[in-house]
Protein backbone atom coordinates (compact mmCIF):
# COMPACT_ATOMS: atom_id res chain seq x y z
CA UNK A 1 0.00 0.00 0.00
CA UNK A 2 1.22 3.41 -0.79
CA UNK A 3 3.40 2.42 -3.93
CA UNK A 4 3.57 3.80 -6.85
CA UNK A 5 4.40 2.53 -10.08
CA UNK A 6 6.14 4.47 -13.31
CA UNK A 7 4.64 3.75 -16.66
CA UNK A 8 7.37 4.27 -19.35
CA UNK A 9 5.78 3.73 -22.79
CA UNK A 10 8.15 1.26 -25.01
CA UNK A 11 8.94 2.58 -28.98
CA UNK A 12 8.29 -0.31 -30.95
CA UNK A 13 7.08 -3.62 -29.75
CA UNK A 14 4.00 -4.49 -31.75
CA UNK A 15 0.51 -4.55 -30.15
CA UNK A 16 -1.40 -7.63 -31.70
CA UNK A 17 -5.37 -8.60 -32.00
CA UNK A 18 -5.77 -12.05 -31.97
CA UNK A 19 -8.63 -13.30 -34.36
CA UNK A 20 -9.91 -9.67 -34.77
CA UNK A 21 -10.57 -9.89 -31.14
CA UNK A 22 -10.17 -6.03 -30.47
CA UNK A 23 -11.15 -5.83 -26.99
CA UNK A 24 -8.44 -7.80 -26.28
CA UNK A 25 -4.50 -6.90 -27.14
CA UNK A 26 -1.24 -7.86 -26.28
CA UNK A 27 2.67 -6.75 -26.49
CA UNK A 28 4.50 -9.01 -27.70
CA UNK A 29 7.46 -9.17 -25.76
CA UNK A 30 9.65 -11.43 -23.59
CA UNK A 31 10.94 -10.97 -19.83
CA UNK A 32 14.50 -10.49 -21.72
CA UNK A 33 12.81 -7.22 -22.86
CA UNK A 34 12.75 -8.23 -26.33
CA UNK A 35 10.41 -8.13 -28.58
CA UNK A 36 8.37 -7.87 -31.86
CA UNK A 37 7.86 -4.90 -33.85
CA UNK A 38 7.24 -3.59 -37.30
CA UNK A 39 8.78 -1.01 -39.02
CA UNK A 40 7.31 0.54 -42.76
CA UNK A 41 9.97 0.41 -45.69
CA UNK A 42 9.84 1.41 -48.65
CA UNK A 43 8.62 -2.56 -49.73
CA UNK A 44 5.95 -2.60 -47.18
CA UNK A 45 5.68 -3.33 -43.33
CA UNK A 46 8.77 -5.73 -42.00
CA UNK A 47 8.74 -7.66 -38.75
CA UNK A 48 11.65 -7.05 -36.88
CA UNK A 49 13.51 -8.42 -33.62
CA UNK A 50 13.88 -5.86 -31.05
CA UNK A 51 16.10 -5.15 -27.68
CA UNK A 52 14.49 -2.67 -25.32
CA UNK A 53 16.18 -0.85 -22.93
CA UNK A 54 14.73 2.49 -20.56
CA UNK A 55 11.61 2.45 -22.77
CA UNK A 56 13.52 2.86 -26.01
CA UNK A 57 14.87 0.53 -28.43
CA UNK A 58 18.36 -0.20 -28.36
CA UNK A 59 18.88 -2.87 -31.16
CA UNK A 60 16.59 -4.21 -34.14
CA UNK A 61 17.21 -7.01 -36.86
CA UNK A 62 14.63 -7.67 -39.31
CA UNK A 63 13.39 -11.19 -39.90
CA UNK A 64 12.70 -12.55 -42.80
CA UNK A 65 9.75 -13.28 -45.02
CA UNK A 66 8.84 -16.75 -47.22
CA UNK A 67 8.45 -14.50 -50.14
CA UNK A 68 9.59 -11.24 -51.02
CA UNK A 69 6.93 -8.48 -50.26
CA UNK A 70 5.19 -10.51 -48.22
CA UNK A 71 3.35 -9.62 -44.75
CA UNK A 72 4.60 -11.54 -41.53
CA UNK A 73 2.87 -11.16 -38.45
CA UNK A 74 4.70 -12.33 -34.79
CA UNK A 75 2.36 -13.31 -32.02
CA UNK A 76 4.56 -14.58 -29.39
CA UNK A 77 8.03 -14.17 -28.32
CA UNK A 78 9.47 -16.89 -26.18
CA UNK A 79 12.14 -15.91 -23.49
CA UNK A 80 14.53 -18.35 -25.72
CA UNK A 81 13.98 -15.37 -28.64
CA UNK A 82 11.91 -18.23 -30.54
CA UNK A 83 8.48 -16.17 -32.05
CA UNK A 84 5.56 -17.53 -32.98
CA UNK A 85 3.19 -16.01 -36.13
CA UNK A 86 2.27 -16.24 -39.70
CA UNK A 87 3.56 -15.46 -43.12
CA UNK A 88 2.02 -14.96 -46.72
CA UNK A 89 2.96 -17.81 -48.77
CA UNK A 90 3.65 -17.90 -52.48
CA UNK A 91 0.06 -18.79 -54.13
CA UNK A 92 -2.05 -17.02 -51.92
CA UNK A 93 -3.15 -17.32 -48.17
CA UNK A 94 -0.33 -17.47 -45.21
CA UNK A 95 0.36 -20.04 -42.51
CA UNK A 96 2.41 -20.42 -39.28
CA UNK A 97 5.84 -20.18 -38.93
CA UNK A 98 8.52 -19.65 -36.35
CA UNK A 99 11.55 -17.57 -36.64
CA UNK A 100 14.35 -18.27 -34.39
CA UNK A 101 18.37 -16.81 -34.70
CA UNK A 102 21.25 -19.61 -35.24
CA UNK A 103 24.65 -19.24 -34.84
CA UNK A 104 25.92 -18.95 -38.41
CA UNK A 105 22.98 -17.75 -39.87
CA UNK A 106 21.15 -15.13 -38.28
CA UNK A 107 17.41 -15.70 -37.92
CA UNK A 108 15.73 -18.55 -40.09
CA UNK A 109 12.29 -18.67 -40.90
CA UNK A 110 11.08 -22.40 -39.83
CA UNK A 111 7.23 -23.33 -41.79
CA UNK A 112 5.34 -25.21 -39.15
CA UNK A 113 3.33 -26.74 -42.31
CA UNK A 114 -0.93 -27.27 -42.56
CA UNK A 115 -2.97 -30.25 -43.94
CA UNK A 116 -3.17 -30.25 -47.74
CA UNK A 117 -6.72 -29.33 -47.24
CA UNK A 118 -5.87 -26.34 -45.05
CA UNK A 119 -6.37 -23.09 -46.38
CA UNK A 120 -5.19 -20.86 -43.50
CA UNK A 121 -3.43 -21.14 -40.52
CA UNK A 122 -1.27 -19.20 -37.45
CA UNK A 123 0.94 -19.93 -35.02
CA UNK A 124 0.26 -17.95 -31.81
CA UNK A 125 1.69 -18.97 -28.92
CA UNK A 126 4.79 -20.76 -27.86
CA UNK A 127 6.84 -22.08 -25.47
CA UNK A 128 10.70 -22.21 -23.50
CA UNK A 129 12.27 -25.30 -24.08
CA UNK A 130 11.41 -28.49 -22.15
CA UNK A 131 13.49 -30.77 -20.25
CA UNK A 132 13.97 -32.62 -23.80
CA UNK A 133 14.78 -29.68 -25.49
CA UNK A 134 11.25 -29.50 -26.91
CA UNK A 135 9.56 -26.42 -27.85
CA UNK A 136 5.55 -26.38 -27.77
CA UNK A 137 3.68 -23.85 -30.46
CA UNK A 138 0.12 -23.64 -30.39
CA UNK A 139 -2.30 -21.90 -33.00
CA UNK A 140 -5.25 -22.17 -35.51
CA UNK A 141 -5.93 -23.82 -38.90
CA UNK A 142 -8.96 -23.25 -40.92
CA UNK A 143 -9.80 -26.43 -42.82
CA UNK A 144 -12.51 -24.86 -44.71
CA UNK A 145 -10.57 -23.60 -48.24
CA UNK A 146 -10.84 -19.61 -47.96
CA UNK A 147 -13.42 -19.47 -46.06
CA UNK A 148 -11.86 -16.76 -43.58
CA UNK A 149 -14.64 -17.74 -40.86
CA UNK A 150 -13.39 -18.58 -37.12
CA UNK A 151 -15.98 -20.81 -36.74
CA UNK A 152 -14.48 -22.87 -38.83
CA UNK A 153 -10.88 -22.65 -37.07
CA UNK A 154 -9.48 -25.28 -35.25
CA UNK A 155 -6.72 -25.88 -32.62
CA UNK A 156 -3.49 -26.80 -33.53
CA UNK A 157 -0.15 -27.83 -31.55
CA UNK A 158 3.18 -28.06 -33.56
CA UNK A 159 5.98 -30.17 -31.31
CA UNK A 160 9.50 -28.44 -32.59
CA UNK A 161 12.62 -30.70 -31.67
CA UNK A 162 15.97 -29.71 -32.41
CA UNK A 163 17.37 -30.78 -36.00
CA UNK A 164 21.24 -31.51 -34.57
CA UNK A 165 22.62 -28.98 -36.83
CA UNK A 166 22.07 -25.51 -34.19
CA UNK A 167 18.22 -25.47 -35.69
CA UNK A 168 14.74 -26.85 -35.29
CA UNK A 169 12.21 -29.08 -37.20
CA UNK A 170 8.60 -29.77 -36.67
CA UNK A 171 7.98 -33.43 -34.93
CA UNK A 172 5.17 -33.62 -35.14
CA UNK A 173 2.06 -31.72 -35.31
CA UNK A 174 -1.68 -32.21 -33.33
CA UNK A 175 -4.94 -30.48 -34.86
CA UNK A 176 -8.00 -30.86 -32.59
CA UNK A 177 -10.88 -31.85 -34.34
CA UNK A 178 -13.05 -30.01 -31.67
CA UNK A 179 -13.54 -27.72 -30.25
CA UNK A 180 -13.92 -25.49 -32.92
CA UNK A 181 -12.82 -21.53 -32.15
CA UNK A 182 -16.16 -19.79 -32.23
CA UNK A 183 -16.96 -15.85 -33.30
CA UNK A 184 -16.57 -13.52 -36.30
CA UNK A 185 -13.96 -13.29 -38.71
CA UNK A 186 -10.40 -14.15 -38.67
CA UNK A 187 -8.75 -11.47 -40.65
Amino acid sequence: VGESWLITPVDGCSVEYFMMDFGNETFVINNNEQCVGSRVTPAGRQLVFQTVSGGAVVNEEPLPSLVPGGTTTGYAISDAAMIAGRATRSGGGYEPVVWYRTATQGWVILQLGLASTDYISAATGISEPDAAGRVRVTGWTDPESGSDDRYSALAVRWTLEPDGSGGWRVASTERLENPKVGGGSLL
